[in-house]
């Protein structure tokens, strides 16, 4: 399971390039709250203001880079829920992550 950018180490952030991840700031609005008392609305709410940090992030192609790439552990990466990636990705859902960064 690929572990997600705000759950790295220090010393892991550092060699794997996210020690600028917008997600360090809040890990939990990413990767969701260490108890499973969410409920269905606070989740969704909670997913789209993640994905609009995601938005900002001058990291989003390099986020999306490593979850395509492994089998991403549950949270938010480069504005979608892990959920996302077990299906492959169409050219309309490439086109529209920002181009800041190759993807």
């Amino acid at each position: 399971m690929t572990v997600h950018p705000s759950r790295l180490s220090f010393t892991s952030r550092e060699a794997l390039g996210f020690t600028e991840a917008q997600c360090l700031y809040d890990p939990e609005l990413h990767t969701g709250p260490a108890d499973s008392g969410e409920s269905p609305d606070e989740k969704d709410t909670r997913l789209l203001v993640a994905a609009e940090v995601c938005r900002i992030c001058p990291l989003l192609g390099r986020c999306l880079n490593r979850a395509v790439a492994g089998t991403p552990e549950p949270g938010v990466w480069a504005t979608f829920d892990a959920e996302r990636f077990k299906t492959p990705f169409t050219e309309r859902d490439t086109n529209a992550v920002p181009q800041g960064e190759a993807a």
